[in-house]
């Protein structure tokens, strides 16, 4: 995800209010709803840091009196963990015999 894809979510997310409106409470309501739209971790925390940043500019140039992204704990991804598989010793022997000598290095 670029910043201009991240921006883009922002802006249809906070468009209606001005960047002197925005609380905690906003931005936790709207990382929640990212949650319950099963945004990955990475989309989550993208989105909260570029929202950071961008709150962290205004209050530098006095804009706002505080960042409130501050004041938001990171959210803890809480989506289904996809457990990953080794290969058995079988399926090894199998991927050694067949796959060409260049290929096999490749997995090691």
């Amino acid at each position: 995800m670029n910043y201009s894809y991240t921006l883009k979510i922002l802006n249809d997310y906070f468009k209606d209010k001005p960047i002197t409106e925005i609380k905690p409470f906003d931005i936790e309501v709207f990382l929640s709803h990212l949650v319950e739209e099963g945004r990955s971790a990475s989309y989550l925390s993208k989105c909260r840091a570029l929202l950071y940043q961008m709150l962290n500019k205004a209050e530098a140039n006095d804009l706002i009196r505080k960042n409130p992204v501050r004041f938001v704990d990171k959210m803890r991804y809480r989506g289904p963990v996809e457990r990953r598989e080794a290969f058995t010793i079988n399926e090894v022997a199998i991927l050694m015999q067949e796959l060409p000598e260049d290929i096999v290095f490749a997995f090691f």
